[in-house]
């Protein structure tokens, strides 16, 4: 009898569960964010007085050069994962909550690796969830910020010249400076006499030890090209680090480079930094039907690296 009327009131107990679930109203509000891209959203109005620096107009726009595919979404600090823009986001959640945006990057030119940009703050936004309907988020109206700490050793935007030159004894091409649509950018011409190029750029000192170190390049090219690190060990001798092959294109497109773990599996001295660390970009001509080099160009703009102290 005992068992009985514990199997009972277990039937019981199982119905009421079952009736509050059906009853439970799982209708989603709708988070919806409507651009293809995030473009050149991060703020640098004021970027000389809050970083202390003296950029002028060109160095700014290339701190600005930015190219967000992907967001990471927040709702009341409930991290709801990464999205491709544009984006339609169910959320079980109402009334107004607090929305926090971090774009994603393809790291080291690959969506499968959709890291959070690291360098700049999340944007933040109070909005009102209704279950059932759409909330649109005006893209147009994103903005983001650089955290105080971030230093950019290299900031390439090719208006008075460039860091980049030939390796010793090289015969190949090298950075050219051209007008695109009114902007200053580096040329690569390859062509019958110029078949290949292989610059680097002057030394730099770099945080090793996991410090996240990052380069980005604006770019468009007939031909795909390579990206390197040339790096000193504790014994001087250099070493070629190859990092990442980039495609063609005939559009302009920006890559984010991760130098981190090239830069820390090499020599880094005792106050944690690498020295005469060289970026290092070869590349190669095409050949039309006749197997003969063709003119092939390499537009180049905005490189930077960038660090957080």
């Amino acid at each position: 009898m005992k068992k009985i009327y514990t199997f009972l009131s277990f039937l019981i107990c199982l119905m009421i569960l079952f009736t509050a679930c059906n009853n439970t109203d799982l209708t989603p509000a709708y988070l919806e964010i409507t651009e293809e891209q995030l473009v050149d959203l991060i703020d640098v109005t004021h970027y000389n007085q809050t970083h202390e620096a003296n950029y002028d107009v060109h160095e700014l726009a290339a701190i600005r050069s930015s190219l967000f595919r992907n967001v990471w979404v927040t709702v009341n600090n409930d991290n709801r994962g990464i999205y491709k823009l544009p984006c339609k986001i169910p959320i079980l959640k109402e009334d107004s909550c607090t929305v926090s945006i971090m774009p994603g990057i393809w790291l080291n030119g690959s969506s499968s690796s959709v890291p959070a940009y690291p360098y700049i703050s999340s944007y933040k936004k109070n909005v009102f969830l209704m279950k059932g309907e759409t909330t649109v988020f005006d893209a147009s109206k994103i903005s983001f910020s650089y955290v105080n700490n971030v230093t950019f050793p290299v900031l390439e935007t090719f208006e008075a010249g460039t860091i980049f030159g030939k390796l010793e004894s090289d015969t190949g091409a090298t950075f050219q400076i051209t007008t695109v649509d009114g902007d200053k950018v580096g040329l690569i011409a390859l062509d019958y006499e110029n078949t290949f190029f292989d610059v680097v750029s002057s030394g730099l000192r770099l945080p090793g030890y996991g410090q996240y170190v990052f380069l980005e390049i604006d770019y468009k090219c007939d031909a795909d090209f390579s990206v390197g690190l040339l790096l000193k060990n504790a014994n001087g001798y250099q070493s070629h680090d190859a990092l990442v092959n980039v495609a063609a294109t005939d559009t302009w497109k920006k890559i984010y480079i991760n130098l981190t773990q090239s830069i820390s599996r090499n020599y880094v001295g005792s106050d944690g930094y690498a020295t005469d660390v060289q970026i290092y970009l070869s590349g190669f001509t095409n050949y039309d039907d006749n197997g003969n080099p063709a003119p092939t160009n390499f537009y180049m703009d905005n490189i930077k690296v960038l660090y957080v102290e």
